[in-house]
């Protein structure tokens, strides 16, 4: 504990360490109480399991939602990786976490008219506590932007086109992840919300190019094996399985050759 509180007030060393120990001993009890195991997608049968320490929390009871806070690159709680609704129990919380969090944007790892994204336009909505609307799309190049206000908080929605499978992202994802994150804004403060079906297989991605890309404009380097793990360590079955490892690797391949042709043009020209 002395090493963490060398260069920091004792209770920031305190809570830091802790915050370290929680992660490599983390609790599900929420995941597994009986109230909520209906509200758990389990992707062929699969558990995605949902730590304890980090998860979001609403306001007012039930205070479940599959949803976990992930720190940035220098920001903390930067995003939030969410498993899409999936009933009309899910979207009614996953409408509440909306009205709580309030957040700019929120980027759908799926297209719009995928059957796993059925329930986050409203106009499969049946609850009555909060208003919810969507305005027209707005179609670009591999996404579609949509309105969305709940209660009063206006938000986009920014739905990806393009998947086959969770290992097979579309052609360009790193493009097409360039030109949202721009859309959103370089220097956006707001919660950033990552909707996947499952919260993790696809969501993963777009939060490792994130953060490796704010690294690189901002140091100068990335560091692949220490974003997967900070990830995971966050969201439980983030790049799970050999193929979406491989995809991660793939996609900051990608990402590098991006920055390093246009710094190499910017040299040259």
């Amino acid at each position: 504990l002395t090493s963490r509180v060398t260069s920091k007030k004792f209770g920031e060393g305190v809570v830091a360490a802790h915050k370290e120990y929680i992660r490599e001993s983390p609790t599900f009890f929420a995941f597994f109480k009986e109230e909520n195991t209906g509200k758990n997608l389990k992707p062929k049968g699969l558990n995605v399991f949902l730590y304890d320490w980090n998860r979001v929390v609403l306001n007012e009871n039930p205070d479940y939602y599959h949803a976990s806070y992930v720190d940035g690159c220098t920001t903390p709680q930067q995003y939030i990786l969410a498993q899409a609704p999936f009933d009309g129990a899910t979207q009614t919380d996953f409408y509440r976490m909306l009205n709580q969090i309030r957040p700019d944007s929120i980027v759908i790892m799926d297209s719009q008219d995928s059957p796993d994204m059925k329930f986050v336009i409203p106009n499969k909505y049946e609850g009555q506590a909060i208003t919810v609307t969507s305005g027209e799309e707005q179609k670009c190049e591999g996404y579609v932007v949509r309105d969305l206000t709940v209660g009063k908080n206006k938000m986009k929605l920014y739905f990806i086109d393009g998947w086959n499978e969770d290992k097979d992202p579309p052609k360009d994802f790193v493009g097409v992840y360039d030109k949202i994150r721009r859309a959103i804004g370089l220097d956006s403060k707001s919660i950033l919300i990552v909707v996947c079906k499952d919260g993790c297989s696809r969501c993963g991605f777009f939060c490792l190019l994130d953060i490796e890309a704010e690294r690189f404009r901002t140091k100068g380097r990335m560091k692949f094996g220490d974003t997967v793990r900070h990830i995971r360590c966050q969201r439980s079955n983030c790049f799970d399985t050999p193929d979406l490892f491989e995809t991660a690797i793939t996609l900051i391949m990608h990402l590098a050759k991006k920055y390093y042709d246009k710094n190499d043009n910017a040299a040259t020209s």
